[in-house]
C-alpha cells in the first residue's frame, strides 16, 4: 500500500508489476510531493562495468574510484531528465518529474553483481539529499559498531583448538579504560548456559561455589561457575566466569558495555550426544548452535526449549536486562533461528552481515560491511554505513589488552568517529523521524516510533530542506519535553541536529 507514503522503493522490474500499480505510482507522482525510487529493469540498456563512479545530482559532487568493477546499465535519459550518478561518465542513475511534485528515480545499479561500498552511498544519496519533501535521517557516517564473542562460553575449555583463559575482573577494568579513553560502547556476544561435559577427571566444576554432581550435558548459568582443568586442555588453568562476570557487569553499569545474546550454550541443541561424541573435543563444528542439526532436534522439543528462548530466560536473569542483538555462533543461523529470535523481541541479528527487524521478520542490510577488528580498512566508511568490527575475548586474553586499544586506534585513523553498541543502534533505528513545517513558520522535528528505550548517549541527525538552506533551530516535543535545538550547518545545504537522550524516550 503505498498511497500515503512520502517515499517509495520498487523492488523488481518496474514493466512486470500489474498495471494497476503503475497507474497508481503515476497518479501519486502528478499529485503528490513523492520519491519513487525503482531499478531500471528490462528497459535499461545494456550491462556494462567501471570504476569511476561519481554522484552529480543534489547535495553537492562526489566521487569514488573504486577497486573494483562495478557492474550497472545505462539508463535513458528522456527530455527534462537529470543525470545524477554516472560511472565511467554513463548515466546510471536519473531523475525525472512526470507531470507533477514527485519525482522518480530510475537505477542501473545491479544489487546483485556485488555492491561496491561507494555504490551504497550514492543509493543513500538519492533517498536523502534527492528526496523532494523535508527529510530527517541517522547520520551513522563514520560508524563502529564494536562486537567482542564468546565471554561466558564453554568452547575455550573443550575446544582443543580454541583453548584460552577466561578475561579477569581486573583485566575487564582495563578493557573499559581503553573504551572510556576512546568515548567507546562495546557489546558483549555472551553466552549464559555453561555446558559440563561431565568428566571429573579432566576438570573440576564448582557452580556458585559448590561442587554439582557432574553429568554430561548439563547446563550451568555461566555467571557462577568456575573451571579448574585437571587434565585437559591445560591443566592447572583456572577459567574464573565469576570474576568475568563481575568485570561485565561493573562496565554494564558504566555505560561502556551492552550485553546480548551470543546463543545459549554455544553448541549444538543435541548436548547430550555432544558429551557421547569422541569428536566433542576437537570437531569445531559443534560448536555452531543454530544449525539444520540443531533444528532437527528442537523442532522435537517444546516450544519454549529452543535455544534462543532459554538463552534470552537465562540472559534476563543474570543481567537483569533483554537482549536486543541475537550474535549467531560461529556466524550460523536458520530461518528456524530467526523466526524465533522474532518471537522473542529481538531487533538485530549479526552474523556475517546485519539484519535489521521489519515488523514480523528480518531483513539483512547488504551494505554493513562485517569486517575483523584487526583488519583496518577505511573503504568501508564511503558507505556512510555503520561497520561492524567483531573479535573474540581470545585476542585480548592472549594477546593482551594493549591488542584492542591498538587496534581501535587503527580504526579511528581510517576514519571512525563513533564508537558504538548494538543496542544503542537499535534504539536509533526504532526512532521514526520527521521534520516538518508548522503554519507559523516554525521547523520541529517529530520523533516517532518506540524506540525500545532510551538513547544511551546524544544521537546526531542530519537535515535537509530541498531548495533551501537548513533552518537555524529546531523544535522538538518528546516525552514530555519541550525543546529547541540548534542546526550546525554542513555543506551542500545539509545541517546536522544533535538530539538529547531524553528526548529519545517514548511518550507515556
Amino acid at each position: 500500500d503505498a498511497r500515503r507514503d512520502d517515499l517509495v522503493v520498487v523492488a523488481g522490474d518496474p514493466e512486470q508489476m500489474p498495471s494497476s500499480w503503475r497507474d497508481r505510482l503515476a497518479e501519486r507522482l502528478r499529485q503528490d510531493t513523492v520519491l519513487v525510487v525503482r531499478p531500471a529493469g528490462s528497459e535499461a540498456g545494456p550491462a556494462f562495468h567501471g570504476r569511476q563512479l561519481a554522484w552529480v545530482g543534489p547535495g553537492g559532487h562526489a566521487e569514488w574510484s573504486l577497486n573494483i568493477d562495478l557492474k550497472g546499465r545505462d539508463v535513458a535519459t528522456p527530455p527534462g531528465a537529470e543525470v545524477w550518478a554516472t560511472l565511467d561518465g554513463r548515466p546510471l542513475v536519473v531523475a525525472q518529474r512526470p507531470g507533477g511534485p514527485g519525482v522518480m528515480v530510475t537505477t542501473g545499479l545491479e544489487p546483485n553483481s556485488g555492491y561496491a561500498a561507494a555504490a551504497v552511498a550514492v543509493v543513500k544519496r538519492a533517498l536523502t539529499h534527492g528526496c523532494p519533501i523535508p527529510t530527517a535521517w541517522l547520520d551513522l557516517a563514520g560508524t563502529l559498531i564494536l562486537r567482542m564473542d564468546d565471554p561466558g562460553g564453554a568452547p575455550n575449555v573443550h575446544l582443543r583448538s580454541w583453548s584460552y583463559r577466561r578475561l579477569n575482573e581486573t583485566e575487564w577494568q582495563s578493557i573499559g579504560d581503553v573504551l572510556r579513553l576512546r568515548g567507546a560502547r562495546m557489546t558483549v556476544g555472551y553466552t549464559p548456559g555453561w555446558l559440563d561435559d561431565g568428566d571429573a577427571e579432566r576438570a573440576t566444576v564448582r557452580v556458585g561455589g559448590a561442587e554439582p554432581p557432574r553429568r554430561g550435558g548439563a547446563v550451568y548459568q555461566s555467571s557462577r561457575v568456575v573451571h579448574i582443568d585437571r587434565a585437559g586442555n591445560a591443566p592447572g588453568r583456572v577459567n574464573d566466569y565469576t570474576s568475568e562476570y563481575r568485570g561485565i557487569e561493573r562496565l554494564r553499569a558504566e555505560g561502556l558495555v551492552g550485553v546480548e545474546l551470543h546463543g545459549y550454550t554455544h553448541t549444538r541443541a543435541d548436548v547430550r550426544r555432544w558429551a557421547r561424541a569422541p569428536d566433542r573435543y576437537d570437531d569445531v563444528g559443534w560448536y555452531q548452535e543454530f544449525t539444520p542439526e540443531s533444528d532437527t532436534v528442537v523442532t522435537t522439543r517444546e516450544v519454549g526449549d529452543h535455544p534462543v528462548t532459554l538463552g534470552v530466560d537465562l540472559l534476563q536473569r543474570t543481567f537483569g536486562v533483554h537482549p536486543t542483538t541475537l550474535v549467531c555462533p560461529g556466524d550460523a543461523w536458520t530461518p528456524l533461528t530467526l523466526h524465533h529470535a522474532l518471537q522473542r523481541g529481538l531487533r538485530l541479528v549479526t552474523a556475517r552481515g546485519l539484519a535489521l527487524r521489519d515488523d514480523d521478520r528480518f531483513c539483512w542490510c547488504a551494505g554493513v560491511a562485517t569486517m575483523p577488528l584487526d583488519a583496518p580498512d577505511a573503504n568501508h566508511f564511503a558507505a556512510e554505513l555503520p561497520v561492524v568490527c567483531r573479535f573474540h575475548d581470545r585476542e585480548p586474553a592472549t594477546l593482551g589488552v594493549e591488542w584492542l586499544a591498538e587496534a581501535l586506534d587503527e580504526w579511528r585513523r581510517a576514519g571512525a568517529r563513533r564508537l558504538i553498541d548494538f543496542r544503542e543502534l537499535s534504539f536509533a533505528l526504532a526512532l521514526r523521524l520527521r521534520l516538518v513545517r508548522d503554519v507559523g513558520g516554525e521547523w520541529r522535528l517529530h520523533i516517532g516510533g518506540d524506540g525500545g528505550g532510551s538513547l544511551p548517549r546524544p544521537l546526531p541527525v542530519l537535515l535537509r530542506v530541498p531548495g533551501s538552506s537548513p533552518p537555524t533551530e529546531v523544535r522538538l516535543e518528546r516525552a514530555g519535553s519541550d525543546l529547541r535545538l540548534p542546526v550546525q550547518s554542513l555543506e551542500h545545504g545539509i545541517g546536522r541536529v544533535i538530539v538529547p537522550p531524553n528526548a529519545s524516550r517514548p511518550r507515556a
